[in-house]
Order: structure tokens, then sequence, then C-alpha cells
């Protein structure tokens, strides 16, 4: 069996990412997501694995979930249902925020369904969440021929980038990765491990650090300036997450700052921040008060701020979901360097043809003499 990258999903866009690794005849699946295209949720298309490299999802030897965003873990009970013996393994972290998200607050739950499928439901979640096998950072495993190790990536607590090392070649999937973290959590650390191929995200690779579409990089300072300037002019701030895993980022910021308004928050968002509590995150925000005792700043029309998960009329909204902690254009360039890979694989990118890449520039300027190559959905790549 050939060495093969075949990504079933989010490869030249963004969302459902899964990819099929094969090396040595071990068949590995990182993450396994899903996307929401015209208010329907869609899967990889894990058909494809069937046509041509395995003859049954049982032979698939690990599937790795990298991080615990939507796109990356969103089909899980999808693929665990189609190999109930594969093992899936990450990290801690990872791990607890899929549980809060399909389980405790039930996004993985139908709620049109009647109570006895609703509970059934549940209980597969259960039992698959129980199948995670939780491994540590920078500690080698097995699965089959291969050698894994799991490294730091920024971006998200437990996010992580994946080794895989067999006894010709190295590989490493980057998951989604950044420099710049939340609080100095899961500071992207690659213990200096140089892989012969580089399987990389990049989400911002269509665009420089100067160019149009970058005004969704994370920036805690230019979201607190938002709040501040909303908060002077006479406005009520909606502070809005519908992720549980930005509501931590959503947190963090607010907790650096100083408010002369009262602040409140809605029993959703509330129940995450006791969740993020029992995992031990910092989330603890002083003076904050339930919204049901918001009935005097709004008959004053006071301003004030409140934290929720949907929105409100009379309110200028600051979404949290907008923000994104991935690389920057100059970070994809600065890992191709710190790699230094003898082959650069793209995925995790909207590909736009006409625009600055970051793949062209390294190549026109020079700056890098190995071969880079844009994946698509459902194309076979060697490895």
């Amino acid at each position: 069996m050939k060495d093969v990258l075949l990504p079933l999903g989010g490869a030249h866009e963004i969302g459902a990412s899964s990819y099929l690794v094969t090396l040595q005849g071990t068949n590995l699946l990182l993450d396994c997501g899903a996307k929401i295209e015209n208010g329907v949720e869609v899967f990889p298309n894990y058909k494809r694995l069937l046509e041509r490299q395995v003859y049954s999802y049982e032979e698939l030897d690990g599937i790795i979930i990298s991080h615990a965003h939507y796109d990356h873990m969103g089909s899980l009970f999808e693929i665990a249902r189609l190999t109930r013996r594969t093992p899936i393994y990450t990290t801690y972290a990872t791990k607890e925020f899929i549980r809060l998200q399909l389980l405790t607050f039930e996004r993985g739950i139908d709620k049109s369904q009647d109570e006895k499928m609703q509970g059934m439901r549940k209980k597969q979640l259960q039992s698959i969440i129980n199948r995670i096998q939780v491994v540590s950072v920078l500690k080698p495993f097995k699965i089959g021929q291969c050698s894994i190790t799991l490294y730091p990536a920024g971006h998200m607590p437990g996010a992580c980038m994946v080794g895989i090392e067999t006894s010709d070649k190295s590989v490493l999937y980057t998951g989604d990765f950044s420099e710049l973290t939340i609080g100095q959590i899961n500071v992207k650390n690659l213990n200096g491990f140089h892989p012969d191929i580089l399987i990389m995200n990049a989400t911002y690779g269509y665009q420089s650090d100067k160019g149009l579409i970058q005004t969704k990089l994370f920036d805690a300072e230019a979201i607190k300036k938002q709040i501040v300037q909303c908060l002077a002019q006479g406005k009520r701030v909606l502070i809005k997450s519908n992720s549980i895993p930005k509501h931590l980022n959503l947190f963090f910021v607010l907790k650096d700052m100083e408010f002369n308004v009262p602040m409140y928050i809605t029993e959703t968002s509330k129940m995450i921040q006791e969740a993020l509590a029992e995992l031990r995150f910092n989330v603890h925000l002083e003076g904050l008060l339930p919204a049901e005792r918001l009935k005097e700043s709004m008959e004053n029309e006071l301003p004030h701020v409140l934290i929720g998960s949907r929105e409100y009329p009379g309110y200028h909204v600051i979404s949290f979901d907008q923000f994104s902690l991935h690389a920057k254009y100059s970070e994809l360039i600065n890992l191709v360097y710190q790699c230094a890979p003898k082959k650069v694989y793209c995925l995790h990118a909207n590909v736009q043809p006409d625009a600055l890449n970051f793949m062209d520039e390294m190549k026109y300027q020079c700056r890098y003499n190995g071969e880079m190559v844009q994946c698509y959905n459902e194309q076979y790549y060697a490895l």
C-alpha cells in the first residue's frame, strides 16, 4: 500500500476537516470535522475511504483529533459509529471540550427527537467519549508502524500538531496553530522536530498581513478598545459567542478590563463560565451580575455590558465568533523555514486563485526550494 494523503474535507476550503494519512500500511484519520451549509450539517465524505484505500472502516488504525473546534471534531459521532473498534486519541483539554459541546451542552443531540431517542443518543455519545484515549504532549506513542507525538499548537487550549514518524520518513500535520495564545496557555512548541513532509493548515495563506482580509485575526487590544469606545458613546454592548471554546477567549479578554458600568451575563453563558471554571480555567469576572437584574439598566437606557450567546435588540454586538486565533500569513512562512521540509501540502484554506498567497511568494523570492502543493478535497497525494 502506497504512502498517501487523502483529504476528505477541509482542503481547498475551511470546514469539515478530515484527512487520511497512510504510512507503511498504517491508516490514520486526522480530525473528523463538520460544517453548516445552507442550514444543513455537512460531514466529510467518509465513503471515499472505501473506494480505494481501505476495504472496511475497521481498517482505520487510529483517529487523532487535533482540537475541539466544530470544524475539526463535529462528525465524531458519525466516524465513531462507522469505526466501532478504532481507537481515538487526543489531549485531555480537547477531550473535555468535546464532552462539554456534544454532551453537556447537547450540541450532539437532536432536540426534535422524542425523549427516548435523545436519551439513546446521549448514551451513545457518552460511550464514544469514553473511547477517547488521552495522550500527553511531547510523549511518543505507537499506532501500527508509526510513532506519534503530539506537539502544543497554540490556537486554543488542548490544540496539538501531530508528528508521525516511520522507518523511512517523518510527517507533521499542524491542525490549526498560532503563535498567539490566550493567557499563554498551550504555547506552540515543536521541540526541535524537523519533518520531511509538512501538512499545514493555511487559513490565512491567501492574503498578506498587510492585505485586505485580516480583519478576523484575533486582537485582544482592538476588541477592548472597541468596547470602551462603545460604552463612552452611551451604547449598550453585547459581548456574544455561540461557541464554548470561544467563550474562554471572551472571559480572558474581559477579566483584564475595568468597567464603570454594570456587567451582566445570561444563564447559558453563566453555565459555560462555570463549566470552564471546573476545568480550572481562570474565568472569574469581578462584579458580574445575572441577566435577570437587567431591568433597571434597560428601563433607564443606561450603558452596560451583557455577555450572551444570542443577539438582543438595542445592543451594539461584538461577536467573538468572528475572531480567529489562526497563524498569520507571516507565521505560515516562518513555520516552513522552521521545519525546512522537503515538501509542503497546504490545507484548510479558502483558495483564491487571483490572490497573493504565501506559497507563490516563497517560490518567487527563492525563499524555499522544496515542493509546495495546494490540496483539494478527495484527491490523492503521494507522501
